[in-house]
């Protein structure tokens, strides 16, 4: 996710921290084949797949304080809403 927003997304296409934060000049498809879809149709010029992002990466990321880049720590399924957690302590 860093590599494809440092060169491609501000290096080659130009767009800022802020642009990407607020997706304007990229979007974000929640499968592989509504990303094929938009791609074919011609919704999109480009589409980038990525693997997931290792747990143990999130938790270094977090530990150190720092946030994960926009859409890096999609998950599905979804944690229904309401559900409890249990403290991680």
């Amino acid at each position: 996710t860093a590599v494809l927003e440092a060169l491609v997304l501000r290096g080659a296409l130009g767009l800022s921290e802020h642009d990407i934060a607020d997706q304007r000049g990229v979007g974000y498809a929640k499968s592989t084949v509504a990303a094929l879809d938009a791609v074919e149709s011609g919704a999109v010029d480009a589409g980038f797949f990525m693997r997931a992002t290792p747990i143990e990466q999130v938790r270094a990321v977090a530990a150190a304080g720092e946030s994960m880049p926009p859409k890096s720590t999609f998950f599905y399924p979804k944690v229904p809403t309401g559900l409890v957690f249990n403290p991680l302590e």
